[in-house]
């Protein structure tokens, strides 16, 4: 159900009426997720509906009819059990320009193609020169990159690997290996995995996280309470599924980029440790990608930061188990020049909000040093930090 107000139709009083009524309905029925607009502003809300460019939610009891060129992303909150009923396979190809397709091979149409099923949505095709990695086996490991070499690579289901150029695949596999002076064929069924020599890309457009645990690029999307329909960026197939698998919406990827993706060079100075602990991501699989960062002081975390970026936000936070002896200097440094500082500790200064600009910066850096006490339970926590470009 679509509800669509005009204020000017009725009084006061049974506008605040139908609105109560309406926020108890849609509470009960939908899902809450958390919605950031292009003004950092994030709200809990429950979804209405999204429908011609348009979101429609309800926020604190009022219906709020938003266009998606304001908002920047659409995340649910984590539910696990609700999540898991969707998850059919252990298969999956991840694309240069951070899609992720789950389900199992398909028979390919074209030899420079991996053709891809997913359950709910259809088969996809994606040419080899946009593939990055693919499982093709449950369970299988993903084979590594060797940067000196910068070859393909396969794991075949009989533990061997083979390292070379991967020419073509459908039902069987044409690969040169390293070395060799003519090609190997082999059956698709035999290789248990691979990962390709493929420069990463960036994302455009509106990007949709699944509860299968795919990510597509889609062009359009509509969702109401009965049904969530998209049509896909690849092969443009218009796809009809659950509410419930809607997990998340970055509606502009090329905006928006979680620092989480990146891994940063650490290092410390310090008298009282000898090892530095790298950050840690504590939710990997959240919806839009958008981890929070775990760090443990003291800490330098030297990021490279990609081409464009113009902010870098976050709010930083003292976790409850660090609280009693947390006490530390953060100190965000932006090629080199510090652009912001703040004491924090487990009191009153447990939570600290970061908005810095970029100006196409290609280091960023995040340092923490002790305080008085030490470095005793020195930990932050990032939520939700990201890169934002123009």
């Amino acid at each position: 159900m679509r509800l669509a107000l005009h204020t000017s139709t009725y009084s006061g009083l049974a506008v605040t009426a139908l609105l109560a009524c309406s926020a108890g309905v849609y509470a009960q029925q939908h899902q809450r997720f958390l919605l950031i607009d292009r003004d950092l502003r994030a709200d809990t809300v429950d979804l209405v509906g999204i429908e011609d460019g348009w979101v429609e939610c309800l926020r604190s009891g009022l219906i709020d009819r938003r266009p998606m060129s304001d908002l920047l992303v659409l995340t649910a909150f984590d539910d696990d059990e609700e999540s898991s009923r969707f998850v059919a396979s252990d298969c999956v190809v991840e694309l240069a320009d951070g899609q992720r397709w789950v389900g199992a091979p398909a028979p390919a149409s074209l030899p420079e193609h991996l053709d891809w099923k997913i359950d709910r949505v259809g088969v996809l095709s994606a040419p080899l020169e946009q593939v990055l990695l693919a499982r093709l086996r449950p369970d299988a490991p993903m084979p590594g990159i060797d940067p000196q070499t910068a070859e393909d690579r396969l794991l075949l289901a009989n533990g061997d690997a083979l390292s070379g150029l991967l020419v073509a695949i459908g039902d069987d596999v044409e690969f040169e290996v390293s070395g060799s002076t003519e090609a190997t064929h082999l059956p698709l069924a035999q290789v248990a995995s691979l990962a390709l020599v493929n420069p990463p890309a960036r994302p455009s457009g509106m990007v949709v996280w699944l509860a299968d645990g795919s990510v597509l690029s889609i062009k359009e999307c509509r969702w109401s309470p009965a049904s969530f329909q998209f049509t896909t960026s690849v092969d443009s197939l218009k796809c009809n599924v659950e509410t419930e698998m809607l997990r998340g919406i970055n509606f502009a990827a090329e905006r928006v980029t979680p620092l989480a993706h990146f891994e940063p060079q650490v290092s410390h100075e310090s008298k009282w440790i000898s090892v530095v602990e790298s950050p840690q991501m504590l939710d990997a699989g959240r919806p839009v990608g958008l981890s929070d960062v775990q760090m443990r002081g003291p800490i330098e975390a030297r990021y490279a930061l990609p081409e464009g970026a113009t902010r870098f936000v976050a709010t930083a936070v003292v976790p409850r188990f660090a609280a009693d002896w947390a006490e530390l200097n953060l100190s965000v440094i932006v090629d080199g020049q510090t652009v912001f500082e703040a004491g924090m500790d487990g009191t009153g200064r447990s939570r600290r909000e970061i908005d810095v600009p970029l100006h196409d910066a290609s280091t960023l850096t995040i340092q923490i040093d002790e305080g008085a006490r030490g470095p005793i339970q020195d930990v932050i926590v990032l939520q939700r930090p990201m890169l934002l470009f123009e």
